[in-house]
């Protein structure tokens, strides 16, 4: 664990009038970016194993981290996008989830809240945060979805940078504004900074999925190909015999394609609660060029019969969205879609694919699906889980709450799921 932990109070330079008049009638307090703010560029912090003493700030305030010898400052501010994914780009671990363009379309603009961890002018940590809050109250969520980033490019990773962004997270999140804070890393069990959330404070939660399957891209095609189990490959190689065309990038129609082949599967399998995209067109219209994820359509007879989206930041990449229509399901059109997806990001320098989870009692044959294109050249790896600290009893007692009526309905879903299943087993 890291040094002890001294908080300083700073003077907080960036709050408006606007928001001090907010604070003081008790309403929830907005957060804004001077417009030019300072970020540069991204560099390593200080050697592992640094002794660590952090400072941390007030609602929208800079504050100092001491890490060994150097002082890193946090800053806690909400930034637009150019912004953002400036910072974005300069790490390894960044996903989809963190972007600016995600979190605003599918939570809101105002919903977001940014946290960066500098050296000097260059930023070696960073997360983006949701909130979810009651109005007038000091009550609600910070969600940190797929973050904190820590992963500087071309570096290595510094556990003491990942202790530093988890006590500002919760000092300015669950300490000051009394608001429950919940962090989801993409990180895997088995790495050596797994106990650091819990020696922070931090209570660890089970993930819904908690394993998934990774592939290495390092390894050649061939090796790759090589790698799939036997029905994988029998499945793909008759994939590439039966005359399907791939087309494949981020335009609008391919888009408007797999919207319409996931609302089929949708209606298809009503009888499972697969979740709605209707955030979809608006997330990729606004992500960046660079950060736009890759829509692969395939069509048979000029017709679309499966999709696949996938999003790579970095040197890390995910299977986020995926759609089959019935024609492709006989043509083993999602098999052909996959295996180009990796010669893509092959191309792009990308070095792991996460498939995006799997689990064998819920998901048997998606699950049968992706560890058979794992094959023997990946892993199967647990995520490091979901951890959360609250400070404030009203927040632990309505999110709580919350949390606890959703796993109801979630338990009473799959009981009707599991008798709708019974019935037409004993129909066939």
């Amino acid at each position: 664990m890291g040094g002890p932990i001294s908080i300083v109070k700073f003077h907080d330079s960036i709050r408006t009038s606007e928001e001090a008049t907010d604070a003081a009638a008790g309403r929830a307090v907005g957060e804004h970016a001077p417009s030019g703010a300072g970020i540069t560029s991204v560099a390593p912090a200080t050697s592992h194993g640094s002794r660590l003493s952090i400072v941390t700030p007030d609602p929208c305030a800079a504050a100092e981290c001491r890490l060994g010898g150097q002082t890193l400052r946090a800053e806690c501010r909400q930034l637009e996008r150019e912004e953002w994914d400036a910072v974005l780009a300069g790490f390894q671990d960044g996903s989809l989830f963190q972007t600016w363009a995600y979190g605003a379309g599918r939570w809101g603009r105002r919903n977001l809240s940014h946290l960066i961890l500098k050296d000097g002018q260059t930023v070696v940590g960073a997360a983006q945060i949701i909130l979810a809050k009651l109005p007038g109250l000091r009550v609600g969520l910070a969600y940190v979805k797929w973050g904190p980033m820590w992963h500087v490019r071309g570096r290595a990773p510094n556990p003491q940078v990942f202790r530093a962004l988890l006590r500002s997270l919760r000092r300015t999140y669950a300490r000051d504004r009394g608001l429950l804070i919940r962090v989801t890393p993409w990180e895997f069990e088995g790495t050596a900074f797994r106990s650091i959330p819990d020696e922070e404070g931090f209570q660890r939660k089970p993930l819904a999925t908690q394993r998934t399957a990774v592939l290495d891209l390092t390894c050649s095609l061939d090796e790759l190909r090589f790698s799939l189990s036997r029905h994988w490959r029998s499945n793909l190689k008759r994939a590439e015999r039966s005359g399907l065309e791939v087309s494949e990038g981020d335009a609008e129609d391919l888009l408007d394609e797999f919207a319409e082949l996931y609302h089929q599967m949708r209606i298809r399998k009503a009888s499972e609660w697969i979740p709605p995209i209707h955030y979809l067109p608006q997330v990729q219209r606004a992500l960046s060029p660079s950060m736009k994820a890759q829509i692969s359509i395939c069509r048979h007879q000029g017709r679309p019969i499966a999709g696949l989206v996938v999003s790579a930041l970095g040197e890390r990449s995910f299977a986020w969205l995926a759609a089959t229509g019935e024609a492709g399901q006989d043509l083993r059109g999602s098999y052909l879609l996959q295996w180009r997806a990796i010669q893509r990001l092959k191309s792009l320098g990308v070095r792991t694919y996460d498939l995006g989870g799997i689990n064998e009692i819920t998901h048997p044959g998606t699950t049968q699906f992706k560890l058979g294109l794992c094959g023997k050249r990946g892993r199967t790896p647990t995520y490091l889980g979901e951890f959360e600290v609250c400070e404030a009893w009203r927040s632990r007692l309505i999110i709580g709450g919350s949390d606890k009526f959703r796993s109801s309905l979630l338990r009473i879903q799959q009981f009707w799921q599991e008798r709708w299943r019974a019935g037409r087993n004993r129909q066939a």
